[in-house]
C-alpha cells in the first residue's frame, strides 16, 4: 500500500492479519517497559527486545514479500518503463532501509 490508500482487499486481509501480529509485539512493549520500570534483570530485558525484534522483522518480511507478489509483479507487467523503473527504485530504497543500508 502507498500514502494510505487501498490497492487491493487482498493485500488489506493480508495487512489485517499483521495488525494482529503488531499488537502481539505491542504487548510485548508494554511488558518490556514494566520489567525496565521494575528493575528487572538486564539479560531478561535483553532477551524480550530480541524476541520483540524478530517479530517485527517476520511482519516486515511478510509485508515485503506481499508488496513483492502483488504491487512489483503487477507493475511488472505494465508497459511502462517509467512505472517499472518507478517501482524498482522505491523496492532497492526500502531494501536499503531494512538493512541498515544508506545509498
Amino acid at each position: 500500500m502507498h500514502s494510505g490508500t487501498k490497492i487491493m482487499d487482498h493485500t488489506m486481509t493480508t495487512h489485517e492479519k499483521e495488525i494482529i501480529n503488531l499488537r502481539k509485539v505491542e504487548g510485548q512493549l508494554h511488558g518490556i517497559i514494566a520489567m525496565i520500570e521494575d528493575g528487572r534483570y538486564c539479560i531478561d530485558i535483553l532477551h524480550q527486545l530480541f524476541a520483540a525484534r524478530s517479530a517485527l522483522s517476520r511482519i516486515t518480511l511478510r509485508i515485503l514479500e506481499n508488496h513483492v507478489r502483488g504491487c512489483v509483479v503487477r507493475t511488472m507487467g505494465s508497459t511502462s518503463a517509467g512505472e517499472r523503473e518507478k517501482k524498482i527504485r522505491e523496492l532497492i530504497d526500502v531494501l536499503a532501509k531494512f538493512g541498515g543500508g544508506r545509498k
